[in-house]
């Protein structure tokens, strides 16, 4: 079988690797762009979010139902990420306008404007594990990039470090001189609209203005739902950190990635962004054909774990 790899990215004008993994036809219909599936999949994800946050709201006095829920609400919440990051990517949806929305509608729980988490993200894709140019890895300490204890995993895995930075590049655009941005944020001069990185970073951090001065005024509801968003970065923190820690920084992208098989239930919720090697490799194709296009490479990635517990099991024991 003729074997080819896509070098121009419908997302990306950049070629991340040279492995010839699909033929031309099959990646060419796995790369097809449909509005239905991420209409559908981001309508019922949202609702559940806003009903539990509801709910948790509604039942903030009750704390053997409160508490329940709001750690139901930290799921949901950190999964939305998913969707953030397809919408960002452009290949959610086949429309623009349903990209752009979709984008803006998960970033506000996100923390994160729709044009910095882009920039930041493309030139992850472009120097994916690079320890110089990747901007996953500026500012992170060995350890937390290669655990070497419990210390380490838990400095990982405890959401404080993804809290942190949301907080310093929103401030970063949105107050600070724009000749200070690249002691933060180097990567920040890649972006083509410097405006609208203070634009939107501007307007993220007074939504969250209010929202966080309105829940002043009901002091329980407000810590229930502060500590679903914390435990939200948690969760975040012990997915997102299956894709490349303790990985190589060299050579293929798919040896710098990693692919999770995971369950149904995790999976949906996921967007199929445990697939992450098979993004890497085709940061265009939309989430709902990564399946498919695990089930055809899989025998070829380099790095796989059948599971979440069993990745943080392994790189504990590691540790």
């Amino acid at each position: 079988m003729t074997v080819f790899y896509h070098t121009r990215q419908y997302a990306m004008d950049e070629q991340f690797d040279e492995r010839r993994l699909l033929d031309r036809e099959t990646l060419r219909s796995l790369l097809a762009r449909s509005d239905w599936p991420s209409l559908l999949r981001l309508s019922l994800h949202y609702v559940v979010f806003v009903g539990l946050l509801v709910t948790v709201l509604a039942f903030a006095y009750q704390p053997a139902v409160a508490l329940p829920l709001s750690i139901a609400l930290a799921w949901v919440w950190c999964t939305l990420f998913a969707p953030f990051h397809e919408c960002t990517h452009g290949s959610a949806f086949a429309s623009s306008t349903g990209n752009r929305v979709g984008a803006w509608l998960t970033s506000i729980p996100f923390l994160m404007a729709p044009i910095v988490y882009k920039t930041f993200h493309f030139e992850h894709h472009r120097h994916t594990q690079d320890p110089e140019l990747d901007p996953e890895l500026l500012g992170k300490t060995p350890g937390m990039q290669n655990p070497a204890g419990w210390r380490d995993w838990l400095a990982l895995t405890s959401g404080l470090g993804m809290i942190r930075a949301k907080l310093l590049l929103a401030r970063t655009f949105a107050f600070t001189p724009r000749d200070q941005w690249a002691r933060v944020a180097p990567w920040c001069e890649h972006c083509k609209d410097a405006d609208a990185l203070v634009r939107q970073c501007r307007l993220l951090i007074a939504i969250w203005g209010f929202a966080l001065i309105a829940l002043c005024f009901a002091p329980r509801a407000g810590a229930l739902v502060l500590f679903a968003w914390w435990l939200s970065n948690v969760f975040m923190m012990l997915w997102i950190s299956a894709e490349h820690t303790a990985l190589p920084t060299s050579g293929a992208i798919v040896a710098r990635t990693r692919s999770v098989t995971s369950n149904a239930f995790v999976r949906w919720w996921l967007w199929n962004m445990n697939y992450h090697a098979e993004h890497h490799a085709w940061p265009g194709m939309p989430w709902h054909a990564l399946p498919a296009a695990h089930a055809l490479v899989d025998d070829r990635l380099d790095a796989t774990s059948p599971g979440y517990r069993r990745f943080h099991r392994s790189l504990f024991s590691r540790a």
